[in-house]
């Protein structure tokens, strides 16, 4: 682990576990005709599985020193909740759970995902919240690049098997 990242364990140990380093990215998709949102979720799961720190739990040896231990996705698979609601209030609700909760980083990814389609409105809301232990200012930019790349492909069936 790098020196931040042990400091970030600290805190967090030493809270019992805070919402304060989340880091929540929530967009508003204006969907067309060519929408595919299976597109999306195979484009966010790419991305976990290009970035061990998306798809790591935080874990502490006998000494109490900090460790990132890497899963396989196959054996713990990346969750991404997907939700049809009645209302933009639903919608707010389910974003306010996402964005205040609380990560047990030994054992769960520093990543949650949503996708929501609310009734009646021609739009899909794409909600991801990581904790700072895996992501920075600088990772924005990156992963919305990655995610763009991946959904042009995935949508045009342009990946070789």
């Amino acid at each position: 682990m790098s020196y931040s990242q042990e400091r970030l364990r600290f805190i967090d140990k030493y809270t019992g576990g805070s919402n304060v380093y989340n880091i929540p990215l929530t967009y508003e998709l204006n969907i067309t005709t060519s929408w595919q949102q299976e597109a999306l979720i195979n484009s966010l799961r790419q991305i976990v599985a290009r970035h061990e720190i998306l798809r790591s739990l935080i874990k502490e040896d006998d000494d109490g020193n900090g460790y990132q231990e890497v899963q396989d996705l196959e054996s713990k698979p990346l969750v991404i909740i997907e939700k049809d609601l009645e209302s933009t209030e639903a919608l707010k609700q389910e974003i306010t759970t996402n964005v205040n909760h609380t990560y047990k980083l030994d054992l769960e990814y520093p990543i949650r995902i949503g996708i929501y389609n609310v009734k009646g409105v021609d739009r899909v809301y794409l909600n991801i919240v990581v904790h700072h232990i895996a992501f920075d200012g600088w990772s924005i930019g990156i992963f919305l690049r990655e995610l763009g790349v991946f959904y042009r492909c995935y949508a045009k069936n342009a990946f070789l098997a």
